[in-house]
């Protein structure tokens, strides 16, 4: 940065301290917008020098400035005020070409703070903050296509879909879930799964959910659900946090209604059974006492893409992938034996080299008492077995509270603040910061730091409805989302929290006295925002009070 002779803004020492910012760019004007700094980020960024630029009038130099309302924005600064311009309100306030090909803006995403420079009491000009937010902009653009993606593959899948909590409260549910029960998905979130699923009281004792929590495995079974009206297969793994414990579970109920009255109808009538099968959807397929087939379904020669003749000339170690081998041809001899295999998974080979994952149950035929044949029924898996493995990966809660983490709360926040604006409710987000925390964790250690996050979580959930969403997303900071609430019943739920906080340091025996500062920021349909912009609110608000409690203790 170029010194300026009698400079009435900074001294010396702290513009050479500006000069070597290299995070932002930073430039100040006099009251007359007459640019007095410009600092070597802006030099490099926007290929105007220091000498170019000093002494000129800032929108002289940046004519378009005028038609952006920029001039509004300094002289709101002018009068005393910070002025903050997100990227999301304006995309740049310093036009700056980007060079790299691979990025979708041809220019530099920013978000720019104005604010006075006081002296004396006297507002004597500017000083103008740029950061360069054009990376994080296009991480969160992928970050929202990728849930995007997510959120229609796992509405368009045809299986039942239900997430559920340790505590057996439903996390979340796919469209065909809540069209089968008859409720939307936002207000199945936080329901006991077996109170409103299985029409139950209490958790029955043969509970897969409680199963998959106790062994960390995952089951399959076959039920009859009388409230969702059929036979469904139910899938059920364990879901993981970060530290590898068990945070819930996944449920798959794959609807085998049709296939179990095929099975029926296959005992009770044999001359049907081509005719029924021909047309079936699942693959089917009959194996001799060497493994050749006798007879397989249009359907499996649709997915396979065998033809009739090349069928003739294959056993079933020819269609199974190398690792299934073994354990197929171990389950055909039990099955030659007279043992009936349910719930078979396996890989299948195409005939083009691709691979497809099916389950389902093979049977053995006898006719006096030789084995003649088996019988199979299979189901095309793959799709499913991919959603498993996209659901297992998916952390949506913070392993020490057992709190939505940023990212859980994040998506279901913002399903509350969709519902709360198409329903033309009002909503409150609060934001809560515990006080003193590198003080608890410098002198007493970070297991105390840790017992006071999750006293602040237990406090929160004592305070907040079951149906509000509460998350942590930092180190110490916490957030509420409540709809149909006003700024009214928010200041009692402070009350009400301050006084829960009160009884637990009463009746704790900890080394330290819990003490957190709030915020809260309220919207209303007429005048809806984004979640950030509430968050970020509030987050100011929060930090406002934090700053008074301080200056009272002083």
């Amino acid at each position: 940065m170029r010194k300026i002779k009698n400079n009435r803004f900074f001294n010396l020492a702290m513009l050479d301290w500006i000069d070597k910012i290299a995070d932002n760019g930073i430039f100040t004007t006099d009251r007359e917008l007459i640019i007095q700094s410009w600092n070597l980020w802006l030099e490099t960024y926007t290929g105007k020098t220091s000498k170019e630029v000093i002494g000129k009038n800032l929108f002289k130099i940046y004519p378009e400035l005028s038609s952006r309302n920029a001039n509004s924005y300094y002289l709101e600064a002018l009068k005393g005020n910070v002025v903050t311009l997100s990227q999301k309100f304006q995309k740049y306030l310093i036009p700056i070409k980007l060079l790299q090909k691979e990025s979708i803006y041809d220019y530099m995403q920013q978000n720019t703070k104005i604010a006075p420079i006081i002296e004396n009491n006297e507002i004597i000009g500017t000083v103008t903050i740029i950061e360069d937010v054009t990376e994080k902009i296009e991480k969160e653009n992928q970050l929202e296509k990728e849930k995007n993606e997510w959120e229609m593959i796992f509405n368009a899948l045809p299986d039942l879909i239900a997430i559920i909590d340790k505590d057996n409260r439903i996390i979340k549910i796919n469209k065909a879930m809540a069209d089968k029960l008859g409720i939307s998905p936002e207000k199945a979130k936080g329901l006991f799964c077996y109170e409103y699923v299985h029409k139950n009281k209490i958790i029955p004792d043969l509970c897969p959910h409680r199963k998959t929590i106790k062994e960390g495995k995952t089951f399959s079974e076959e039920i009859y659900e009388e409230n969702l009206g059929g036979y469904f297969l139910i899938s059920t793994s364990p879901i993981y946090d970060e530290k590898g414990l068990i945070r819930g579970t996944v449920h798959i109920a794959h609807d085998i209604t049709k296939r179990k009255l095929t099975e029926e109808k296959l005992k009770e009538s044999e001359e049907k059974f081509r005719d029924f099968f021909e047309n079936a959807h699942d693959l089917i397929q009959s194996l001799d006492e060497n493994g050749k087939f006798l007879y397989v379904n249009k359907r499996w020669k649709d997915v396979l893409g065998y033809s009739d003749e090349e069928i003739k000339k294959l056993t079933l170690r020819d269609i199974l992938k190398s690792e299934s081998i073994d354990d197929c041809m171990k389950k055909f001899e039990e099955t030659k034996k007279g043992k009936t295999i349910e719930n078979v998974e396996t890989v299948f080979i195409t005939k083009y080299g691709d691979e497809i994952t099916v389950e389902g149950n093979v049977s053995p035929q006898f006719k006096d008492g030789k084995f003649i044949c088996t019988r199979a029924i299979f189901r095309d898996i793959s799709i499913r077995k991919k959603m498993e493995e996209t659901l297992r990966a998916l952390s949506v809660l913070d392993a020490l509270t057992g709190l939505y983490n940023r990212r859980g709360f994040s998506a279901i926040a913002k399903q509350q603040l969709e519902l709360a604006i198409r329903m033309k409710k009002k909503a409150v987000l609060f934001f809560i910061d515990i006080d003193g925390m590198k003080w608890i964790n410098d002198n007493l250690g970070h297991q105390q730091g840790d017992n006071a996050l999750i006293d602040t979580a237990n406090v929160l959930r004592q305070t907040f409805r079951a149906s509000d969403v509460i998350g942590r997303i930092g180190g110490d900071e916490f957030v509420v989302f409540a709809i149909d609430i006003d700024k009214n019943s928010a200041e009692k739920l402070f009350l009400r929290l301050n006084q829960n906080i009160d009884n637990m340091n009463r009746n704790s025996n900890r080394e330290y006295k819990l003490s957190v500062s709030t915020g809260f920021a309220e919207m209303v349909a007429e005048q809806p925002y984004t979640l950030e912009e509430i968050i970020k609110k509030a987050d100011v608000l929060m930090y406002e009070n934090k700053k008074r409690k301080k200056v009272q203790r002083v």
